[in-house]
């Protein structure tokens, strides 16, 4: 049983993406659960872990409730993916006008604005550090209409794709 806690703290640690130096690695904890006298010693190793992870949690983004975090954590890893708040509502066994109300209220923008930001930022990155084709950055960061990403970039950074990369050659 105390095992299983073990590996159960560890997936908790890989689903919120935590790391911190005062961790127990997954063999050390088993090992300290092995080597404890009593129950007590048991009870001792998995409460300090379980601080850990508290203290994990609240230091980063702690502003951001957990299903925040996980939804901004997923816009990172998978911003070329078509991806919207109903899918994400449905994945997080939640409602998906009330997730945009706790995003919007967390956040201070739409879902919807965010993910845009997001592909926009990466597209500027590309734009100005890479000669890739513009069509080619609009499908890279996940917009399939070229026209669309334009429009969206301006709307976001007030110039066009093509004009940022001239204003970069000055």
């Amino acid at each position: 049983m105390a095992v299983k806690m073990a590996m159960l703290l560890q997936e908790i640690k890989k689903e919120y993406k935590l790391e911190s130096s005062s961790f127990q690695d997954i063999t050390d904890l088993i090992e300290t659960i092995f080597q404890a006298d009593d129950i007590h010693g048991i009870k001792a190793a998995f409460i300090s872990e379980i601080m850990e992870i508290i203290s994990c949690m609240h230091e980063g983004d702690s502003q951001y409730t957990p299903v925040v975090r996980q939804i901004i954590a997923e816009v990172q890893q998978n911003y070329k993916e078509d991806m919207n708040l109903k899918t994400l509502a449905y994945k997080y066994h939640m409602n998906a006008s009330y997730l945009g109300q706790i995003f919007q209220k967390e956040v201070g923008c739409s879902f919807a604005r965010y993910l845009s930001n997001t592909k926009n930022g990466i597209a500027k990155d590309l734009i100005l550090n890479t000669n890739m084709k513009i069509n080619d950055i609009a499908k890279q960061v996940g917009y399939p209409d070229t026209s669309y990403f334009y429009r969206k970039f301006k709307q976001c950074y007030g110039v066009s794709p093509a004009s940022l990369r001239e204003m970069k050659k000055y």
